[in-house]
């Protein structure tokens, strides 16, 4: 079969030529928008329409064979290039792509190589099995690969078709006017190249005024008012709008942008798109810490400015198209400055609360006291009275010194009530000042109290309103001690174990039968301590024997997620 290959411009060289310089700059002026779905792919399919026309003028300038076919086949590239093309960008902006399993998509980008190779190497005539020129047309003998060539491309123009249409109508309200004028500017082109290859008259240039309508279509309406595709801006709008800081940065470590967030809240390091992210790092740790390659993380951490101090939560996002694809990352700012005070606050609340309950819990126990050391004296003095009368004056001291112990007991039963409650009151050192407590409880005790455990706040620890309980347990022990026990030693313990904090009160007391702690005089103080316990979530066992100690073990969970 012998084609007849003619490209007669004539005058309307200087129009193709105009044609190609508005095609580059539109893809110079579309090559801002490259992080666009899809941009990078129209500015190469707009260079190779450029490319297709400028092979047309050389091709039809050209007076020698070989020229003219280098030309030609050209040019014949480029069509089934922009067709393939158009292919991946339909994929890419109406989101089809799982519709094509990737062997088809990868079966069609093969075939197109394959026959660019046939035509260039002319391998046993499969493209041209002869070619001479008639004047200024090439008369060519074609082979298989000719018209393999021409199948593939209106297959792959059926293709994209379908693909435009399914996009048509599988969308609805603006989607679906957005792929309804892509469509338009696809067929246009479409038919523009049928119109210039089959009609008869080039008078009007059907080629590259088709070129020239479909390319502003798509770049003016997608990218210049985006309106093809919504998100990216919505997404741009927001990112710039969010009151959370934002940081892209690319898998060298390089800083390509942030929104005006974290510029203000980074202000002050040598942080800006374009920058290295290690020297804003080094300037604040904290940046180094949640930074990485794989997984979220989350951290906490603080800044110091001249008016106070700001508090951020930092979260890092990687940025993954498959699990061993990794592009960059993601890493948001998060001011937490205000949910910091306003917990601090609830914490003072809490605290205060608690302290306004053990007081009144304390004035019942104090008023308990009042009521029942008054009675105590009130009979023990008649009783003196009564001995002194009849001259027994031995039992008389023996009455007065049983009650002045008991005068000393009330006494120090007060004060420990009143030391642990002023401590308890002081801002929660807690493990500051419960060391203070105990050294003034051996001080009026005479015991020997020693303590093994953290001297600072443990990274998790218990609510504010348990530290008073905590603290009025530790105390309800020791006194049971001092009032039962007959120590000379007490040993007090804290520790952590799992989720869990783990307080122990041993003492080389006389002991008792733990079988028989319903008959015990320290049952009440027990049960105290066992209902403090409780009311925090708290367990508290006891274990004793006579003559070998007591040991008291009160066990209550810690919170969780606290840091």
């Amino acid at each position: 079969m012998v084609r007849s290959l003619n490209y007669p411009l004539g005058d309307n060289i200087w129009f193709y030529m105009v044609t190609i310089a508005v095609l580059e700059a539109l893809a110079i002026y579309a090559w801002q928008f490259r992080k666009m779905p899809g941009a990078v792919t129209q500015v190469i399919m707009l260079v190779s329409k450029g490319v297709l026309l400028l092979s047309l003028v050389l091709v039809s300038m050209s007076t020698e064979l070989p020229a003219k076919l280098f030309w030609v086949k050209l040019q014949q590239i480029t069509v089934g290039l922009i067709l393939y093309l158009w292919f991946v960008f339909v994929l890419q902006v109406s989101q089809q792509e799982k519709i094509i399993p990737s062997v088809v998509k990868y079966s069609i980008f093969g075939i197109m190589v394959c026959l660019w190779l046939a035509m260039l190497s002319n391998w046993h005539g499969l493209h041209w099995r002869d070619v001479w020129l008639d004047g200024r047309t090439i008369k060519a003998v074609v082979g298989p690969v000719d018209r393999a060539v021409m199948i593939y491309g209106y297959l792959l123009c059926i293709l994209n078709t379908v693909l435009n249409v399914r996009w048509v109508l599988i969308t609805a309200g603006l989607r679906r006017k957005q792929a309804l004028w892509f469509t338009i500017a696809g067929l246009t082109s479409v038919a523009g190249h049928i119109l210039w290859r089959f009609s008869g008259s080039h008078f009007i240039e059907p080629l590259p005024w088709a070129f020239l309508l479909s390319s502003a279509i798509v770049v003016w309406l997608y990218y210049r008012w985006r309106f093809y595709s919504i998100l990216p801006l919505a997404q741009d709008v927001a990112a710039r709008h969010m009151i959370d800081g934002l940081l892209v940065i690319d898998e060298q470590d390089c800083i390509v942008d942030m929104n005006p967030a974290a510029k203000q809240m980074l202000n002050g390091l040598p942080a800006a798109a374009g920058g290295q992210l290690q020297a804003s790092a080094i300037a604040w740790p904290a940046l180094a810490e949640v930074d990485g390659r794989h997984g979220v993380k989350i951290v906490e951490a603080v800044r110091e400015y001249p008016e106070g101090n700001c508090y951020y939560q930092l979260s890092r996002i990687p940025l993954q198209t498959a699990p061993d694809r990794f592009l960059g990352r993601i890493i948001l700012l998060k001011d937490i400055t205000r949910q910091k005070q306003d917990q601090a606050k609830m914490v003072e609340q809490e605290k205060a609360l608690s302290v306004l309950t053990e007081r009144e819990r304390l004035g019942r126990e104090l008023h308990d006291v009042q009521g029942q050391f008054p009675g105590c004296v009130k009979i023990q003095t008649q009783t003196i009275k009564i001995l002194l009368q009849n001259g027994r004056l031995t039992e008389a001291m023996a009455q007065l010194e049983s009650l002045a112990q008991a005068a000393d007991a009330s006494f120090l039963d007060v004060r420990e009530s009143i030391t642990g409650l002023k401590i308890a009151a002081k801002g929660w050192e807690f493990f500051e000042k419960l060391p203070e407590w105990l050294s003034q409880f051996q001080k009026m005790s005479g015991i020997a109290t020693a303590y093994v455990g953290p001297q600072a706040m443990p990274p998790r620890w218990i609510l504010p309103a348990a530290e008073v309980h905590l603290l009025r347990i530790v105390q309800e022990t020791l006194s049971n001690t001092r009032k039962h026990a007959g120590a000379s030693n007490i040993n007090v313990t804290f520790t952590f174990a799992a989720d869990r904090l783990v307080v122990t009160m041993e003492d080389d007391g006389c002991g008792f039968d733990s079988k028989n702690i319903q008959t015990d005089p320290a049952k009440f103080g027990l049960n105290i301590i066992r209902e403090r316990a409780a009311e925090i979530g708290g367990t508290c066992t006891v274990r004793s024997v006579p003559k070998q100690g007591t040991m008291v073990t009160v066990e209550i969970p810690l919170q969780k997620g606290q840091l």
